[in-house]
Parts: structure tokens; C-alpha cells; sequence
């Protein structure tokens, strides 16, 4: 086993908390909305919710310049907070969400768009 002397020590710690501050993990620096398309079209979305009234046809996800996160997909708000780290946006959902604990999503290059890990694409709406 090499012993490290205290030089090597501190620069290993020096590395390490300039590796941790370089990437961090933050939220957008403006508000965003995000949402997702369950049909290619309002009237197929029409015509299922003859027979499923409560269908939401297009779930959506809101992202705040502070943190937190709301995505609706059936018609309750499940509440969390998020963070993006390079391409990847993860949101943290407060306790008994409809969704589970953590959702992923993938950003396009462009961020207008944000695919979960189930293939569910969510595009950017712009106001």
C-alpha cells in the first residue's frame, strides 16, 4: 500500500472540489414549459376521450428558474424539484407522486425538446 505524503493529499483534494465545480448540476435560467403529444392529432385525441373522458391528451411540464418542477399527466399536479447537468434534466417528485420518486429526460442539443426514459418526447413551448 503507498503512503501519500500531505502534498499529494491536498492536491488530490484540490482536484477533486475543482472536478465537483466545474459541472454543476443547476436549474434553467429562465421558465420553461414542455409538453408531450399522446396523439398525432387533436381529433384521434378527440375521438379516445369519447370513451376515456378523463384522457389527457397532452400531458405537460413546467420548469421554474428556481428549481421546481410540475408535470401533469393524468389530472393531478405531481410537485418536485429539478436540475439539469449537461444533457440530462432530472426532477426529484415529492412523496406519493403518480409518477415515482424520479423521472429522467434527455435534452436535444437545441433544448427544445426532452425525451424520457420510457421514449416520451416532450417539446418546448414558447410563449
Amino acid at each position: 500500500m503507498k503512503k501519500i505524503n500531505r502534498f499529494e493529499g491536498v492536491l488530490a483534494l484540490g482536484l477533486g472540489l475543482a472536478i465537483v465545480s466545474c459541472g454543476a448540476a443547476k436549474p434553467f435560467s429562465e421558465n420553461r414549459e414542455y409538453v408531450h403529444s399522446v396523439f398525432k392529432t387533436r381529433t384521434a385525441c378527440r375521438v379516445s376521450q369519447r370513451e376515456m373522458p378523463d384522457l389527457n391528451c397532452f400531458p405537460s411540464l413546467k420548469l421554474t428558474k428556481d428549481g421546481k418542477a410540475e408535470l401533469i399527466v393524468t389530472d393531478v399536479v405531481n410537485h418536485g424539484t429539478y436540475y439539469v447537468f449537461e444533457k440530462t434534466l432530472t426532477i426529484e417528485f415529492e412523496p406519493y407522486s403518480e409518477v415515482g420518486d424520479t423521472l429522467t429526460f434527455t435534452l436535444s442539443d437545441d433544448g427544445k425538446s426532452a425525451t424520457n426514459d420510457k421514449g416520451q418526447t416532450f417539446e418546448r413551448q414558447e410563449h
